[in-house]
């Protein structure tokens, strides 16, 4: 879309550049390492003092449709929120929203793309193979399914754990949207929602979701 954009792999970093640049925008992710977008954000609003994005607009990225998960997000101090998978058009709308972009713009902006076929849409592969060259559209696929597979073969596992599960479910969801397997994230989203009620996942869905974590990345 044109924009120069700054990438953070965890809390922690994203918190030190806020610190150091004013950003436009900012995009905080609500599960990251060391800290949780919650936190990061908290912690930018707090450095008035220092922080030279400290009043930037921040939205939460996330792929979670759950009231209580939006509002928390808005409290920690969060401007708005868009939930994954993100496409361009959604995206240039929320940039257009917060001044970003003009009215205008619509560079860069990806041809229509195919309908969706039962469980798998293929719009957001579509979109990746046309923004990125093959080698970076490659590697990235090769990523996300090692991501996905390391995520469902976790949740086999009963460690006791629901926060941490809770968090792979929610890995599961984004990268499953991500990769067009909407069937997938429909259901991983079920799970998810069940265990932040405080549900546990039995020894069916853990058994399924290892069997998931077998299949292999398509060439």
């Amino acid at each position: 879309l044109g924009c120069h954009v700054t990438l953070a792999a965890t809390g922690a970093e994203a918190v030190r550049f806020a610190k150091e640049e004013a950003f436009s925008l900012i995009l905080m992710d609500f599960f990251l390492p060391d800290l949780s977008g919650l936190e990061a954000v908290a912690i930018i609003r707090a450095q008035t003092e220092v922080a030279a994005s400290r009043h930037a607009p921040v939205v939460a990225l996330t792929a979670s449709d759950r009231p209580d998960d939006h509002r928390a997000c808005l409290d920690a101090g969060m401007n708005d929120y868009i939930l994954k998978p993100i496409d361009s058009e959604a995206l240039r709308h929320l940039l257009v929203k917060w001044g970003v972009l003009g009215s205008n713009s619509r560079e860069h902006m990806p041809s229509d793309p195919p309908p969706p076929i039962g469980d798998f849409d293929p719009r957001r592969i579509t979109e990746l193979r046309e923004i990125l060259d093959a080698e970076a559209f490659t590697a990235l696929i090769i990523q996300a399914f090692s991501s996905l597979q390391e995520h469902l073969e976790a949740i086999e596992l009963d460690l006791d754990q629901p926060q941490s599960e809770r968090r792979a479910l929610h890995r599961i969801v984004s990268l499953s949207y991500d990769l067009g397997f909407v069937g997938l994230g429909r259901g991983t989203r079920t799970h998810e929602e069940a265990l932040a009620l405080g549900q546990r996942l039995d020894k069916g869905a853990r058994e399924a979701f290892w069997l998931l974590g077998g299949m292999s990345c398509p060439s």
